[in-house]
């Protein structure tokens, strides 16, 4: 589980850099959010990481697309 979430908050941390050549302050609070999801996820608290991860989606722009 560990190694998934390191996956995972890497993930998120390059998304971080990729923003911080566009928004710096943006890219800062990506960069906590990110910081909160992985803490949220170690301490097991689904729903704060849940809420991490879908703020930060928000806040890259990034859609979800429907299943068919």
């Amino acid at each position: 589980m560990r190694a998934a979430i390191a996956h995972i908050g890497e993930a998120m941390d390059r998304l971080s850099a990729l923003a911080d050549g566009l928004d710096p302050g943006e890219a800062t609070l990506m960069r906590a959010l990110a910081q909160n999801f992985r803490a949220a996820l170690l301490r097991g608290d689904a729903a704060q990481a849940k809420h991490s991860a879908a703020t930060m989606l928000e806040k890259s722009g990034a859609t979800t697309r429907q299943k068919r």
